[in-house]
C-alpha cells in the first residue's frame, strides 16, 4: 500500500443530509421544529417528532424512524 493510500485508507465523506430507514433508531437533541411542533435537526435532515411534546428544548432523546423522505431530507420519528 503506497504511503498515500495508507492516510486515506477509510476515508469517506459525510453527507451533510444523512438518510434514515423507517424502524432505525437513533439519538438526537430535540427542539420546537419550524411549525412549533418537537423536531430533531441531524446535519441538514428534519424528522418531526410525535410523543414528545413534555420534553424540554434541547433533550438528547432516543427516536424510532418511522418515515423518511431521501429527497426532502425530512421525516417523521417516534421516541423509542
Amino acid at each position: 500500500m503506497s504511503e498515500g493510500r495508507f492516510w486515506l485508507h477509510g476515508f469517506r465523506f459525510r453527507s451533510a443530509r444523512p438518510r434514515f430507514a423507517a424502524g432505525e433508531e437513533i439519538e438526537a437533541h430535540v427542539y420546537p421544529g419550524p411549525d412549533g411542533t418537537p423536531a430533531a435537526r441531524i446535519g441538514d435532515s428534519l424528522l418531526r417528532v410525535d410523543g414528545a411534546e413534555d420534553v424540554a428544548a434541547g433533550d438528547l432523546v432516543k427516536l424510532r424512524v418511522t418515515a423518511f423522505d431521501p429527497e426532502r431530507g425530512e421525516g417523521r420519528a417516534e421516541r423509542a
